[in-house]
C-alpha cells in the first residue's frame, strides 16, 4: 500500500516544477498518518483566502488524504455491494436463514441473491421458487424481485414462483399481506391471504384469484397432496412438478376423470404413482427428470 502511494507521490506535477526527494515523501506520508489517527480537522476561515499548498509536504498530504478518502468510500460502496446467494443445486428443499433472521425455503434448482448490506435494504433476487416466512419491520419492507415483478412485504409468509422455464411470475400469499407490482409498468395490486397474483411474459396486467387448494401450492416444499374432485391429468401433473420433474401425459382420458383423495407428507413418488396407475389404469416410467404415463 506504502508503496502504491510512494509511486503516485513521484508523479504529481505541480505548477512551479517541484521536486520531491525521498524524504519529503517519507515525511508527508507520517504526517498524514498521524493527523489520521489523531482525529485531526481543518477549520478554513470563511471570509479569507486561504493558500493551502504553501509548502511541499501540505501539497502532498492532501492529495494523499484526498487518496485515502476517496480509497475508503469507494471500498465500502464495493463491499456493501458484494452479492450474497442461496443456490439450492439438489433435488430437496432446502431452508436458509437471511441475516435479519427471516426464513427461506428454496426449491430445488433455486438461487436467491442478496447484498451485502441487506440490513440496510432488506431486497433479494429470487430465479425459481421460494416460500418466504418475513420478520416484521415496518421501517425496511422487504422486497422479491423477480424478471417479470416486484413483490413487497412487511412480515408475512409468501411463495415465489418465478422458474427461468416458464413465462410467468407468480405470488401466493398464505399469512399477512403483499404487494404484487410489475416490472415493465406501474401496475400493482395488494393481496390477501388465500389470494395468488400471477403476470405473464409480455403482458403488464396482473390477474388475481383465490388459491382454491393451498397444499397443492405449497406441495413442492411439504410435499404434501390433497385434492378434491381433481382431474387425474392434473392431479399427475401436481405431483411431478412437486418433485421436478417433467410430465409426459398422452392419454385423453386422463384429462378428463375426476378423484378425491389424499398424500401425506413423506410418501415417495413411486408409491403415489402406484396408486395412481391402479386407479387410472395406466404404466409409468421415470427417467432422469421426467415421468411419462403409457397404457396398460
Amino acid at each position: 500500500m506504502e508503496k502504491k502511494i510512494y509511486e503516485f507521490i513521484h508523479k504529481i506535477r505541480f505548477k512551479n516544477n517541484i521536486v520531491l526527494t525521498e524524504s519529503d515523501v517519507k515525511a508527508s506520508f507520517e504526517n498524514i498518518k498521524k493527523r489520521i489517527d489523531n482525529g485531526e480537522t481543518i477549520e478554513l476561515p470563511v471570509a479569507k483566502k486561504v493558500i493551502l499548498f504553501k509548502s511541499i509536504q501540505f501539497r502532498v498530504a492532501a492529495t494523499i488524504a484526498i487518496l485515502l478518502t476517496v480509497g475508503f468510500t469507494g471500498l465500502n460502496y464495493y463491499n456493501n455491494q458484494k452479492v450474497c446467494s442461496f443456490a439450492n443445486t439438489t433435488n430437496d428443499v432446502k431452508q436458509f436463514v437471511l441475516p435479519d433472521g427471516s426464513q427461506i425455503d428454496l426449491r430445488a434448482k433455486s438461487t436467491l441473491l442478496y447484498r451485502k448490506n441487506f440490513l440496510n435494504k432488506r431486497n433479494v433476487e429470487l430465479q425459481g421458487e421460494a416460500l418466504f416466512s418475513v420478520n416484521k419491520d415496518k421501517k425496511s419492507p422487504f422486497k422479491v424481485t423477480t424478471k417479470q415483478g416486484t413483490v413487497t412485504v412487511l412480515g408475512t409468509v409468501f411463495t415465489v414462483r418465478a422458474l427461468n422455464s416458464e413465462n410467468y411470475t407468480k405470488a401466493v400469499l398464505k399469512e399477512g399481506s403483499i404487494q404484487f407490482s410489475a416490472i415493465e409498468s406501474d401496475k400493482t395490486a395488494l393481496l390477501k391471504p388465500g389470494e395468488e397474483a400471477l403476470i405473464t411474459q409480455g403482458s403488464n396486467e396482473i390477474s388475481i384469484r383465490k388459491v382454491k387448494n393451498m397444499d397443492r401450492a405449497l406441495a413442492w416444499k411439504t410435499r404434501k397432496f390433497n385434492f378434491e374432485n381433481e382431474a387425474l391429468g392434473d392431479i399427475l401433473l401436481a405431483i411431478s412438478d412437486a418433485y421436478n420433474k417433467k410430465l409426459d401425459l398422452s392419454i385423453a382420458n386422463l384429462k378428463q376423470n375426476r378423484y378425491t383423495l389424499k398424500f401425506n407428507h413423506g410418501e415417495d413418488l413411486p408409491k403415489m404413482l402406484d396408486v395412481l396407475s391402479d386407479i387410472g389404469t395406466f404404466q409409468y416410467k421415470i427417467e432422469n427428470n421426467k415421468i411419462t404415463i403409457i397404457s396398460k
